[in-house]
């Protein structure tokens, strides 16, 4: 007579509890769906200023040919940025031999040049008095980066957004 397991001949089936992070763990679902309701643009009246932010900032790796496009802009209805300055920097620092090219508008084109830097790896662009609206950016383009590289575009300013009246 065997006493596996704990002196019983036979298993009896037992039901155990589903697997975390499962749809069955989740159970049934005897709730009703809601829609939370949408609030006409109209609502949006009042303007509110901040810094522009981590919002202003973006990052990309040199490739094989040694260029590279970076862009940033406003995003969203009734949004504005009013622009202090643009920063290019690159991980090689100030010994990079890259150039960069900082264009304001909707394309990186020759008339949109604002500034052309011959010290790609590091420096500063003043954009006082610009003011960009979506569907313009913040374009940095450099020639002749180091591959592997990580180039950096840092904007600041303030940017200006639609909020609720109150």
């Amino acid at each position: 007579m065997s006493f596996w397991p704990f002196g019983r001949r036979t298993l009896t089936p037992r039901v155990w509890p589903a697997r975390a992070g499962t749809w069955a763990a989740a159970g049934r679902n005897t709730g009703k769906y809601v829609t939370p309701g949408t609030i006409p643009i109209q609502s949006y009246t009042g303007r509110q200023s901040a810094p522009i932010g981590i919002s202003g900032q973006v990052s990309g790796v040199f490739g094989g040919t040694g260029d590279l496009t970076l862009s940033v802009g406003p995003l969203g209805i009734g949004t504005s940025w009013s622009l202090d300055q643009a920063g290019i920097s690159t991980s090689v620092g100030a010994s990079d031999s890259s150039t960069c090219a900082v264009y304001v508008g909707p394309q990186a084109i020759q008339s949109f040049l604002v500034a052309q830097s011959y010290a790609g790896g590091g420096d500063s662009i003043g954009l006082a008095g610009v003011t960009i609206q979506p569907g313009s950016f913040i374009w940095a383009v450099w020639s002749g980066g180091t591959h592997n590289a990580v180039a950096t575009l840092l904007v600041t300013g303030t940017q200006s957004v639609l909020a609720a009246a109150s």
